[in-house]
């Protein structure tokens, strides 16, 4: 009876098993704030490189080996994720054929990707499919769609969470011509 006395009434070592209870819960909740921290951020680089490339394009008639150099900064703007591996952009101009007020004719004129980009609007002269925001080009007006994409992988639980595909798509109005083709291509 008294052996079983002394071992209740023994405190020490308590705090030792109350911090290995403790422990995993609070390694959680770091990775987990990391984690979060880290996807926030990516989302936010992301929508800054579709939206600063649209602007760099939209403000200048181009030639294909420049649009090419532009698409080619988003790894540096991409920091500290690497674009180059898993990231594509896609920059598409949109136009309506024949300026007519039908949102059926407009076509994409010329288009450019990086890393291997596929755009969800289509291909060069095809009618475009999943305009951000159901946008309609009509009259006159072109448009000039970046496309993002990048393939997540969770830095520390990447083996428990599947990777993740992230799009993002800005449009911005030509502010200097029409940019229907490209400078040295079909009179640009």
């Amino acid at each position: 009876m008294q052996i079983i006395r002394n071992f209740i009434s023994q405190n020490r070592g308590n705090v030792v098993i109350e911090f290995a209870l403790v422990l995993p819960v609070l390694v959680s909740l770091l990775i987990g704030t990391f984690e979060l921290t880290m996807y926030v951020l990516l989302h936010n680089k992301l929508t800054r490189i579709a939206g600063t490339l649209n602007n760099v394009v939209t403000v200048q008639n181009l030639t294909r080996e420049k649009l090419q150099a532009i698409l080619g900064t988003a790894d540096t703007i991409a920091q500290p994720f690497d674009f180059t591996a898993n990231g594509r952009m896609v920059i598409s101009q949109i136009q309506n054929e024949g300026a007519t007020d039908d949102a059926n004719n407009m076509m994409i004129s010329w288009q450019e990707s990086s890393n291997g980009g596929v755009s969800k609007l289509g291909a060069p002269g095809d009618a475009p499919n999943n305009v951000p925001g159901d946008l309609e080009v009509t009259g006159s007006q072109t448009i000039v769609v970046a496309e993002v994409f990048y393939n997540y992988t969770p830095f520390f639980i990447g083996g428990f969470l599947q990777d993740t595909a992230l799009y993002k798509a800005t449009i911005y109005v030509p502010r200097r011509g029409t940019m229907n083709s490209l400078l040295g291509e079909d009179g640009g």
